[in-house]
């Protein structure tokens, strides 16, 4: 830092920065300043952001920048740039911005929420950092976001046609009759979010990068769960709505998603998925039927209903497999 003034209007503060011969490539028309003066704290729902410069910057303080393109044409003296409050604003400034290192390939991931990931969270295999995030984009088409991110050039080929990504932002404790299980991702996704991802096939092929859409799920349960989509027509589906569970054997192997009228309006459509080895039940043959309480004088069923809820019953058909099931 040179010197600092008042602009004409007495608006803004101008600073002067000299910049050494030697480092002048780096800056470049895109580079984007912010101030690295003491500890920055964010605490926000999406969870917490600490920013921290060097031990010189923290005492006396200073101001970094970053050139994301160094590929640019020499800049003139007395260029004016923006000074940023810290490294996560100047960031978000320069979204959209992004471009391809030779030694990075980029891969695409569409999500709803954008939660707590941003610019600079990273990829993780096995919790290890392969990559980390370095765009993202509203489509305005459905409404959705779309993440790019930078995987490093030898951990390219773990990305697979078919490799399955979750958020493991955050700290996740399951408790249950059988102990306590506790899911901690690593520190760096504590503060600043993260993505996982797993291949369901290992000897599946490696991913066109910029070809191939990947879904973010929400944990890697979802993520890793076999599943697959049925329709269960119904004549009446009184009793049957979103999140009602299918069973077999007592045990819950899918659930109801949503519940609509057919196009001839004749009929109800269940849609339903059916979950990991369930998925073999979705067959010509295959039978459905509503599960619900029946309280008598001498005789009552099915009460654990009452509190659970209905639930549709299975039982496994032999033939061909198919996605159009009929309800008992």
């Amino acid at each position: 830092m040179h010197d600092f003034k008042l602009d004409k209007k007495g608006e803004y503060v101008l600073i002067d920065i000299y910049i050494t011969e030697r480092y002048a490539h780096l800056v470049g028309n895109n580079s984007r300043f912010w101030n690295a003066s003491g500890i920055q704290l964010n605490l926000d729902t999406s969870g917490v952001d600490i920013q921290t410069g060097t031990i010189a910057t923290m005492l006396n303080g200073g101001i970094e920048f970053i050139t994301p393109d160094l590929n640019h044409k020499k800049i003139k003296h007395h260029s004016v740039y923006r000074l940023y409050s810290s490294h996560s604003d100047a960031e978000e400034s320069g979204v959209g911005h992004y471009k391809q290192d030779n030694d990075n390939k980029i891969i695409q991931i569409t999500c709803t929420q954008l939660g707590s990931l941003t610019i600079g969270s990273k990829l993780y295999y096995k919790k290890i950092p392969v990559g980390e995030i370095v765009d993202y984009r509203l489509n305005t088409k459905n409404d959705t976001i779309i993440i790019s991110a930078a995987i490093k050039d030898k951990y390219q080929h773990l990305v697979k046609s078919n490799s399955r990504f979750w958020r493991n932002s955050g700290l996740k404790i399951k408790a249950g009759l059988s102990g306590v299980d506790v899911n901690m991702a690593p520190v760096h996704s504590l503060l600043n979010g993260g993505i996982s991802f797993a291949n369901i096939v290992p000897s599946a092929e490696q991913a066109k990068h910029d070809s191939v859409l990947y879904n973010l799920y929400v944990d890697q349960q979802q993520a890793l769960m076999k599943v697959v989509q049925i329709q269960i027509k119904f004549a009446l589906a009184k009793g049957v709505t979103a999140g009602t569970a299918i069973n077999y054997l007592g045990i819950q192997v899918g659930e109801v998603t949503r519940v609509e009228l057919s196009e001839n309006n004749q009929a109800i459509i269940a849609h339903a998925k059916l979950w990991n080895s369930a998925t073999e039940f979705a067959r010509q043959g295959s039978q459905f039927w509503l599960v619900s309480a029946k309280v008598g004088l001498f005789k009552s069923e099915h009460l654990d209903t009452l509190i659970k809820g209905n639930y549709l019953q299975i039982e496994p058909g032999q033939g061909q497999k198919t996605n159009i099931l009929q309800v008992n």
